[in-house]
């Protein structure tokens, strides 16, 4: 399970927990302690991204409202960074493999980029935050969000980039 999964399953646990204090069949809510911080709760969370549907018509991610999409997987932020969405097939592990090495070649120009590979998705970051990339596969295709900032970003905008990577897919046809 991803880091940023993890997180957010502990996130929807906590609203729960949070979400069960109280109550009509009490008439004095009971207050609760909140567990001291941990290393992984002083991070930066995952943003949960609500708003349209954009796709290059093999691959689907959802957008927030104020990101502009121009079409066929392409457009814009509110703070002038591109985004781009693309997906294509993998016919075998051999061929994931191998569109898991193109990606970590396409990113050599950028040498002290982190690299995540967790088998079915691969992240890449670079250090300031200029560039973020999630390639990941889904049975017989991939898809990939590519974000590209002008200049560095907060922790913030990061973690709407992560959100909305989040959410790929691939689009289904019926």
């Amino acid at each position: 399970m991803t880091r940023a999964l993890a997180r957010l399953l502990s996130l929807c646990l906590l609203m729960l927990t949070v979400s069960a204090c109280g109550g009509d069949d009490d008439p004095e809510p009971t207050a609760t302690t909140a567990p001291p911080p941990t290393q992984d709760s002083l991070e930066p969370t995952l943003a949960v991204v609500t708003g349209s549907t954009a796709s290059d018509g093999v691959c689907q991610v959802k957008i927030p409202d104020d990101w502009v999409d121009v079409g066929t997987g392409r457009g814009t932020t509110p703070q002038g960074d591109r985004w781009s969405l693309f997906g294509g097939t993998i016919a075998s592990d051999a061929a994931w493999t191998s569109a898991k090495d193109l990606l970590r070649t396409q990113m050599s120009s950028a040498p002290d980029a982190e690299i995540s590979d967790e088998g079915d998705r691969v992240t890449v970051r670079t250090p300031d935050g200029r560039r973020f990339v999630v390639r990941q596969r889904f049975d017989n295709r991939y898809c990939e969000l590519s974000v590209t900032a002008g200049q560095e970003t907060s922790e913030e905008v990061q973690s709407v980039w992560q959100g909305v990577a989040g959410t790929l897919a691939p689009v289904i046809r019926e």
